[in-house]
């Protein structure tokens, strides 16, 4: 779905990533991890074509991203930012309803179909009750779910999300965390929790611009690397009744 060959990037003068190649497989969900500062925000502006690389070239579906229209992008790709902000005096429903934008033309004008789309994706985020507020009177788990909702709208190929469960509380995260696996879409998540980062399918790791390391969970998050990385020591939990083993920090 997505290559990244040799993709590096520099700005005013410093490496913001270092050259890194790897492949975004169907229907996975891979993980970014990594500590502040390690480059997964703008690794994630890179896939999405947002930011050009200095070198390197990003591929989607065997394209060169940079030379497809933003609207056939948008039409295969979302992308959940941290945080998005507007001054305008926008009702939650309209926000995600600009997630039908890529699909709207003179020829193709919003329909009956595009009504249930946007219902669906409101009710799969739990926000329907949300449809008449303004956007700046909700919280900031509030936004990150109609953030959400927009990018469920779109009904991308890949979905890019940038700390999804950022400002939600326990319960809105796993609730979150929960709807994506179960979403039939290929995923790339930055993520901060790596218990969290433990469910996808494949991981990589991120430290001071560069890729560290790439592979399954259970491959990648050992003792020695989350030390090399993180700076802490850490102990596995094995709960039988877990499907995964869970990392202790000290």
């Amino acid at each position: 779905m997505i290559s990244v060959q040799n993709v590096s990037y520099q700005l005013r003068g410093k490496t913001l990533i270092s050259p890194l190649s790897f492949e975004v497989q169907p229907g996975e969900v891979l993980g970014l991890i990594g500590p502040n500062g390690s480059g997964k925000s703008t690794l994630l502006r890179l896939l999405a074509g947002i930011t050009q690389p200095s070198r390197g070239e990003v591929f989607l579906k065997g394209k060169a991203i940079h030379q497809l229209q933003r609207g056939e992008v948008a039409r295969q790709m979302a992308f959940v930012t941290q945080q998005a902000e507007t001054h305008e005096h926008i009702q939650v429903r309209d926000a995600v309803e600009l997630g039908r934008t890529p699909w709207l033309s003179l020829l193709n004008p919003w329909s009956e179909r595009d009504r249930c789309i946007v219902d669906d994706a409101m009710h799969a985020l739990s926000i329907q009750h949300l449809g008449d507020r303004i956007w700046q009177t909700l919280s900031g788990g509030e936004r990150q779910r109609v953030h959400l909702a927009r990018a469920l709208a779109q009904q991308p190929e890949i979905l890019l999300l940038d700390e999804p469960t950022n400002h939600l509380d326990i319960q809105n995260q796993l609730a979150i965390l929960q709807l994506v696996e179960t979403l039939k879409t290929t995923i790339v998540v930055a993520l901060h929790d790596l218990n969290q980062a433990a469910r996808c399918d494949r991981l990589i790791i991120m430290h001071a611009s560069r890729l560290v390391a790439i592979g399954k969970p259970e491959e990648v998050l050992t003792p020695d690397r989350i030390w090399d990385v993180f700076g802490v020591n850490t102990r596995t939990i094995h709960d039988p009744e877990l499907q995964r083993p869970l990392l202790h920090f000290f």
